[in-house]
C-alpha cells in the first residue's frame, strides 16, 4: 500500500513537470499540440500496459508483470539527467549561461539555427507566476473554470480504471440492487482483452481531439463531447446485456479521452507566459485531486451500493 501511495505520488508530480515543460520546448505556434501529444502518448501507455497484462500476466504472475512493466522507467530516468532546464526559470534566476544552452538545444530540437552572439533578455529578479495571478480578476474564471472540468474529467477518469476490472470480475450489471459476490481471483483473458479494447478507444479520442479541434474549433467540440460523455454515463444506468454495457463504456472511455485531450490544447492557449507553468500545476492539481476521489469512491461504493458505483461516475 506504502508503495502505491509513493509511485502514485511520483507519477502525479512527474506527469505535471512534463506537461509545463512541453509548454516551454515546443515552438509557439504548435505549443497547445506539444503538452496534447504527450498527454496522447500517457494514454497511449494504458494500451501498453493492458496489452502487456493480456501476454503476461497470467503466464508470469503479477510480480514480473510489475517488473516487466515498470522497465521504462530506467530509460525515462537516463533522460531526466539528459534533458536541460527551463530556459525561462535561468533567466529568472540569472544564470544567463545555462539559459543559452537550454534555448540552443531547443533551437536543435525545433530544426532551428540560433546564431553565436544570440542575447537573452535580462529577466534577473522578475516576479514569477504566482496563485495570486493565476487566481487574480483577470484569471480567474479561466482558471476556476477549466480546474472544475479537469477536476470531474479525472475524477471519471481515475473511476473508471478501477471500476472496470471490478465490473468485469464481479460480472454484475450496473442497475443492480443486489451486492456483487466478491471473487478474489485474477481477471481472466476476456476480461484483460476488453481492457485492451477500452485503451484502444481512448487512444482514437486522443486522436479525435487533434482532429476536432481545427476543424471544428475548441469551445464547440469541448461542449458537444461533454453532451456526448454525459449520455454515454447515462446509457449505463440501463443495463440490457453485457455487450451493450461493454459499448456504453468504450464510448465513455472515448469521449473522456477526448475531452481530457481536448482540454490540454486549450489550457497552454488560455494564460500568458508568466502565469501559464503556474496555471498548468494549479489545474493539473485539481485533476490529481479528482483522481484520487474517483478511485476511493468506487471501492467504497461497489462494497457498499453497487448501484452507487455508476451514479457516482453521473454525478
Amino acid at each position: 500500500m506504502v508503495g502505491r501511495a509513493v509511485a502514485g505520488a511520483t507519477v502525479g508530480i512527474n506527469l505535471c513537470c512534463v506537461i509545463c515543460y512541453a509548454t516551454e520546448f515546443a515552438e509557439s505556434k504548435y505549443r497547445a499540440y506539444g503538452v496534447a501529444i504527450a498527454i496522447t502518448l500517457s494514454f497511449g501507455s494504458y494500451l501498453v500496459i493492458n496489452a502487456l497484462a493480456l501476454l503476461l500476466l497470467n503466464q508470469v504472475g503479477w510480480r514480473w508483470f510489475v517488473i516487466i512493466g515498470t522497465l521504462p522507467a530506467v530509460p525515462a530516468m537516463v533522460l531526466v539527467w539528459v534533458l536541460p532546464g527551463s530556459p525561462r526559470y535561468y533567466c529568472v534566476s540569472g544564470q544567463q549561461k545555462e539559459a543559452r544552452e537550454a534555448c540552443q538545444f531547443m533551437a536543435k530540437l525545433n530544426g532551428k539555427t540560433l546564431p553565436d552572439d544570440f542575447k537573452l533578455a535580462n529577466y534577473e529578479n522578475e516576479e514569477r507566476g504566482t496563485f495570486s495571478k493565476v487566481l487574480n480578476e483577470e484569471n480567474r474564471k479561466t482558471s476556476i473554470t477549466l480546474s472544475i472540468l479537469y477536476f470531474t474529467n479525472i475524477f471519471i477518469e481515475f473511476g473508471t480504471i478501477v471500476y472496470l476490472p471490478l465490473l468485469f470480475l464481479t460480472d454484475t450489471c450496473g442497475t443492480s440492487h443486489q451486492p456483487p459476490e466478491h471473487k478474489c481471483d485474477s481477471l481472466q483473458q476476456e476480461d484483460l482483452a476488453k481492457l485492451v479494447l477500452t485503451s484502444m478507444v481512448s487512444l482514437a479520442g486522443c486522436g479525435a481531439a487533434f482532429v476536432l479541434a481545427e476543424v471544428v474549433g475548441r469551445l464547440l467540440t469541448l461542449r458537444v463531447s461533454s453532451f456526448l460523455l454525459l449520455l454515454a454515463i447515462g446509457s449505463m444506468f440501463v443495463c440490457i446485456n453485457h455487450l451493450i454495457s461493454l459499448v456504453s463504456i468504450c464510448f465513455m472511455k472515448g469521449f473522456q479521452a477526448l475531452l481530457n485531450t481536448l482540454m490540454w490544447i486549450i489550457i497552454p492557449e488560455s494564460f500568458p507566459t508568466i502565469i501559464r507553468s503556474t496555471a498548468t500545476g494549479f489545474i493539473n492539481s485539481w485533476g490529481k485531486f479528482g483522481g484520487v476521489l474517483g478511485s476511493g469512491m468506487v471501492y467504497f461504493a461497489i462494497l457498499h451500493q453497487p448501484y452507487a458505483r455508476t451514479g457516482i461516475i453521473f454525478d
